[in-house]
């Protein structure tokens, strides 16, 4: 989110380096962008096109985004995303909220 701290933001980029999606499912995989600096979502998308990813979910880093935050991330998506099958899911706390697991 905007305004996360320097100590948050390495924390994040930690599981991706450390790749601790696929504890879950070998065939997952996790990428970190930022709202307000580098990865860019964008740029992110970009990657994952480059590197033949065709299927994207996109959680927000909260626990559960308002309807101006997630048509933020959409704007954000940039052309990358064309041709791309993306899937969203409003936060972490989502599954809790919706009973899914």
């Amino acid at each position: 989110p905007k305004g996360i701290a320097d100590a948050d933001r390495a924390a994040w980029l930690e599981h991706e380096q450390k790749k601790v999606i696929k504890r879950r499912s070998m065939f997952a995989n996790i990428a970190i962008a930022c709202s307000d600096g580098e990865p860019s979502l964008g740029k992110v998308m970009e990657q994952l096109k480059a590197k033949g990813r065709s299927r994207v979910l996109i959680v927000p880093a909260v626990f559960c985004a308002d309807a101006d935050t997630m048509r933020g991330l959409k704007d954000q998506r940039g052309s990358a995303a064309t041709g791309m099958e993306v899937a969203w899911l409003p936060g972490l706390g989502a599954a809790l909220a919706t009973g899914e697991r």
